[in-house]
């Protein structure tokens, strides 16, 4: 496990231009959120609201379609294998739903452990 880089958290804003749901909750970290300018990984997400049980999430690094959750609601991401994340690189949540209360999301960053 790399050095611990800190955490950011982040409220989601009704984003016209989401690719999952046209108008539907988006958290975009950008490097001006992540302050990071080097990789790094993302070793835990945690993610709170909207209210709907049913409602998906999509996680996208980009423009790349990355991971999925069918539990948009309240879930986390603890993976086996942190996400990697180059310098500059935006991380994207989209769900697809407009209900409130509007999402937030924490990732807790890491220095890369293999390069």
């Amino acid at each position: 496990m790399g050095a611990y880089l800190g955490f950011r958290s982040k409220r989601g804003v009704l984003l016209p231009a989401n690719p999952f749901s046209a108008g539907g909750w988006a958290v975009q970290f950008t490097l001006d959120d992540i302050r990071i300018q080097t990789a790094f990984e993302i070793f835990h997400i945690a993610v709170q609201g909207p209210n709907l049980p049913s409602c998906n999430l999509q996680l996208w690094l980009d423009t790349t379609f990355y991971s999925t959750t069918p539990r948009g609601d309240i879930n986390d991401y603890d993976p086996n294998h942190p996400i990697p994340v180059r310098p500059g690189q935006t991380v994207n949540f989209y769900w697809n739903t407009t209900v409130n209360p509007s999402p937030t999301v924490s990732i807790f960053c890491q220095e890369p452990s293999l390069i």
